[in-house]
């Protein structure tokens, strides 16, 4: 309900990278989508192994990978071909739903400025009220993307816990 509409292009061959996957229910969902790749960052253990139970009992493990932390997520983009492709930050769509509060402040912005290096686009989702924790209002996460050069293309804002979804292109 909430990425879908905001989705640049169809997610048919892309690469989609998550963080903060939790159990992978978005990284599903995109592999549904017709997603080649769904790779996840979940640096919870507990998180990280619900969603490699997901993987295992759907028969995803081909098409879904679970990392710790972005760093092994770099590698494992890098070395799995398409650092060789000149087109494939083009190919790759990151998501942030609903996670910027949970990412130490000083480490939000270099996160963002990290995903834009592997994506071209990233959809962010939060809440926007005006009510929202340190991280989650509209003004704060337009911040974050901006300092991180990126540019929000769309801006779409309910009144729900994960109304604000903003899609961010990488320059």
């Amino acid at each position: 309900r909430f990425i879908t509409p905001m989705l640049p292009i169809p997610l048919l061959g892309m690469t989609v990278l998550e963080v903060g996957a939790n159990a992978g229910v978005n990284l599903v969902w995109a592999i549904r989508q017709g997603a080649r790749l769904a790779v996840g960052i979940e640096p919870d253990s507990r998180y990280r192994q619900q969603a490699l139970l997901v993987r295992q009992c759907l028969g995803l493990q081909d098409k879904m990978k679970i990392m710790p932390d972005l760093s092994h997520a770099e590698t494992y983009l890098f070395y799995e071909g398409t650092q060789w492709d000149v087109h494939a930050r083009d190919k790759r769509i990151g998501l942030l739903c609903a996670v910027l509060r949970h990412i130490p402040e000083a480490e939000r912005v270099p996160t963002l400025k990290r995903m834009g290096t592997l994506c071209r686009w990233l959809v962010v989702n939060g809440n926007g009220l005006s009510d929202a924790p340190d991280g989650d209002s509209d003004k704060t996460i337009c911040a974050y993307l901006r300092t991180a050069g990126l540019q929000v293309d769309r801006w779409k804002c309910e009144q729900h816990c994960r109304g604000l979804v903003l899609l961010a292109r990488a320059r």
